[in-house]
């Protein structure tokens, strides 16, 4: 998956400057996930603990890219 190029709506990249997360743990959430959960058709939840933070990455897959919709710290 580490291929795939990573575009953030304007949604996202607000979240993420609202909640400081960076892009580099978008993509370590995106590429090694501790869980993964099927919203509908090419939509995923994917979360991943990294120290105390507890990252849910909302996004859809497409051919060549993951599009991140959201990011939210769950531990907040």
């Amino acid at each position: 998956m580490a291929s795939k190029v990573i575009e953030y709506v304007r949604h996202a990249r607000q979240r993420m400057k609202w909640r400081k997360i960076s892009e580099e743990e978008v993509r370590l959430t995106l590429d090694n996930p501790d869980k993964l959960i099927l919203l509908e058709e090419n939509k995923h939840h994917a979360y991943k603990v990294m120290n105390t933070r507890n990252i849910r990455v909302t996004y859809r897959l497409l051919k060549d890219s993951f599009v991140v919709l959201t990011v939210v710290d769950k531990s907040d």
